[in-house]
């Protein structure tokens, strides 16, 4: 049963929300997403946002799954050398057409997922169960995002020069499923057969 998600989890959305807020679009698309996980567990950029960020999340009960998780998230983007500006760039290229001739939109409340960012956190929510994970972390986000082949967020990262199949492979690598539970109970061992009596004879 999950419980929830990690500090960094939350964060990242609350990051997405701030960086559609940015960007002067009117949904939190995958893309977004993306660049809100990036955020979360990039160290120096967490510096500079965490005043903010303390004001709309409070801890969650599991800190060593939360640093856990973002460093699984941290070591894949750093060995394929994604980083959160080359990743902003993509999506602000990417959503050049949603915001060109709009007005600069001004949020009076969490804005909405699209329908591919909500079936993001269906299945990152769906990986951590997979998993016997209590909660649900970066790196099941990252997981989830990597999910959709034909996504905004693949898109992103494809445009970075990074395959999303082989960024899902190495984090794959780093997230093994439990091993299998027996579904039966075991065999009942079988007794000797009773030794020879005179009555039998």
């Amino acid at each position: 049963m999950i419980n929830g998600l990690t500090d960094h989890a939350r964060i990242a959305v609350a990051l997405a929300q701030h960086e559609a807020e940015r960007l002067s679009v009117p949904f939190i698309g995958d893309d977004i997403l993306l660049i809100g996980l990036a955020q979360a567990v990039s160290r120096p950029g967490m510096r500079g946002l965490w005043p903010w960020i303390k004001l709309l999340v409070s801890p969650s009960p599991s800190a060593r799954a939360n640093a856990h998780g973002c460093k699984m998230v941290r070591t894949v983007f750093t060995q394929s050398c994604l980083d959160v500006d080359h990743l902003s760039a993509a999506v602000e290229l990417q959503t050049a057409d949603q915001r060109q001739g709009q007005p600069r939109a001004v949020a009076t409340g969490p804005l909405p997922f699209t329908a591919d960012a909500k079936a993001t956190l269906v299945v990152a929510g769906g990986q951590a169960q997979a998993r016997a994970h209590l909660h649900c972390g970066a790196e099941h986000l990252l997981l989830g995002l990597l999910t959709n082949e034909h996504g905004a967020a693949t898109k992103v990262i494809a445009a970075c020069g990074v395959a999303p199949a082989a960024l899902r492979a190495a984090l794959l690598e780093l997230m093994p499923m439990p091993p299998s539970q027996p579904t039966e109970n075991p065999a009942t061992p079988q007794l000797p057969p009773p030794a020879p009596s005179a009555y039998n004879r």
